[in-house]
């Protein structure tokens, strides 16, 4: 999942087309890092989710006001102000599971980097 949030302080050059709208100009650099993803995998508790490349979301346009400490571990765009974004990515709604512990496990590639992870679940 992505975030392409604006202002971009630390990212050169980073403004819409003459002409382009912001909501335009963020939406595309979101629909460009989902288009980069391929081999999209999803287990729950060992059972494949059927085909979780369609569910592939681009937000609308929206603004939020990020902690400006995570611009030092999580994002360096974050300002610390208000600030416009469309999020792009796979949201997966799965039906409610049973007490427990489950397992999810994901796999994908973007670009060039393989993510592989897991997350154990205790539902109580």
């Amino acid at each position: 999942n992505f975030i392409n949030e604006y202002p971009c302080p630390s990212a050169n050059n980073f403004e819409p087309a003459p002409g382009q709208s912001l909501a335009d100009f963020l939406t595309e650099g979101a629909k460009s890092f989902t288009g980069s993803v391929s081999g999209l995998a999803l287990e729950v508790d060992g059972v494949s989710v059927t085909n979780p490349a369609s569910y592939k979301v681009v937000s609308k346009l929206f603004y939020f006001t990020g902690e400006a400490d995570l611009s030092n571990c999580l994002d360096v765009c974050i300002t610390g102000e208000p600030q416009s974004a469309v999020s792009g990515g796979f949201f997966i709604m799965i039906k409610p599971l049973s007490k427990g512990i489950h397992t999810l496990h994901y796999r994908s590639m973007t670009g060039k980097s393989p993510q592989d992870g897991t997350y154990k679940i205790r539902v109580k």
